[in-house]
């Protein structure tokens, strides 16, 4: 049913970043491209090299890192609520809102 898809997981800094390692996980064995970005304050609970370990891809912690390559073909939203945090997360960038 997932095989193939594209998912983007989002880690904020709180012990729930610990739960998103297991998502990951258990995402990719279904077969899905998981990419994960993260806050910096979610670096304090969970390393980025632990994400990039199981999903096989690159961890995304500086929104200005530009030293990878990324193509964005196609994005799907779930609903209002995750339009309105990624709305936040590219209007603050890191920091606490």
């Amino acid at each position: 049913m997932l095989k193939g898809k594209n998912v983007l997981l989002c880690v904020t800094g709180s012990i729930a970043a610990y739960k998103i390692a297991e998502l990951a996980s258990r995402l990719v064995k279904l077969h899905c491209n998981v990419d994960v970005i993260m806050t910096k304050n979610a670096t304090n609970f969970i390393n980025p090299i632990t994400f990039e370990t199981l999903t096989g891809n690159k961890c995304i912690v500086d929104t200005f890192d530009r030293n990878f390559q990324f193509n964005v073909e196609h994005v799907s939203l779930a609903n209002p609520i995750v339009q309105d945090n990624i709305a936040r997360l590219r209007r603050f960038g890191n920091k606490v809102i």
